[in-house]
């Protein structure tokens, strides 16, 4: 069954997500960045964002690539304005 108000939380939840990981990953220690590739490819996967998710897979493997950080940092900008408008309230056409 469609649920818009849950979709919108996963999305929200993602969203946050995103903000923090933008916010930080540079200065992330390679430990840290594998951490947090391995938390965030499963939620990247779940709400689809195959590309990200496929980017977070390399990084998990090779934390200190400054190139895959780089790569990471333009997806993530690429993809929050989509969050956003997915998040935007619909209206519901009456019939």
């Amino acid at each position: 069954m469609y649920d818009n108000a849950l979709q919108n939380e996963v999305l929200a939840l993602f969203h946050q997500q995103l903000l923090t990981a933008r916010s930080q990953i540079e200065a992330m220690n390679a430990e840290k960045r594998r951490d947090l590739a391995h938390c965030l490819v499963g939620a990247a996967r779940a709400v689809g964002a195959f590309p990200l998710a496929r980017i977070l897979a390399e990084l998990s493997v090779d934390p200190s690539s400054k190139l895959i950080v780089e790569r990471i940092l333009k997806q993530t900008d690429s993809l929050i304005p989509h969050l956003v408008e997915l998040m935007k309230p619909r209206g519901v056409a009456k019939g």
